[in-house]
This record gives C-alpha cells, structure tokens and sequence, in this order.
C-alpha cells in the first residue's frame, strides 16, 4: 500500500460498501457506494460505475464539470417587442 492509499483511506467516508452512502452520511469526491445524488454531499453527484479506487462496478460521487448552458435564460430581456 502506498502512502497516497493509506491517506486516501483515512479520509474516506465509504470504500465501496454497499449502502454506505445516505442522505445522513452523505459520501464526499471519489467516495462509493452511492445509488442517488442525495447519497452525495453538497454540489456533488453519484456516478454509474465509476469507482477508480476499488471495485469499479461501484459507483462513486464526483464533481461534475460546470455547463456551459448554466447562465442560459438569464437576463437581461429586452423590454420591447422586435
């Protein structure tokens, strides 16, 4: 084991477990098992079958990458008619 795993396994909330992750102990990046993206804590979202540092059939929070549609439909509108 080297040390980047024994720092990344005491960080970790959950290492893959199956029900690990829930709305009260909501798994942080790179953490799995989740099934929802409530499972996931704050901005953070459940993969599907991304896990790269256990089994990968399980499926691990990650940060998704921000849209570039995110602004989309915000002012400001024109006020008048074309």
């Amino acid at each position: 084991m080297n040390t980047y795993s024994i720092i990344r396994n005491l960080v970790s909330v959950c290492h893959g477990d199956a029900y690990c992750c829930s709305t009260h102990r909501p798994c942080r990046v790179g953490d799995g098992d989740c099934d929802f993206d409530h499972q996931c804590e704050g901005s953070t979202i459940c993969g599907d079958h991304n896990c790269l540092f256990y089994n990968q059939e399980d499926s691990c929070c990650y940060e998704p990458k921000p849209s570039t549609l995110s602004n989309y439909g915000e002012g400001p509108f024109p006020t008048t008619p074309f």
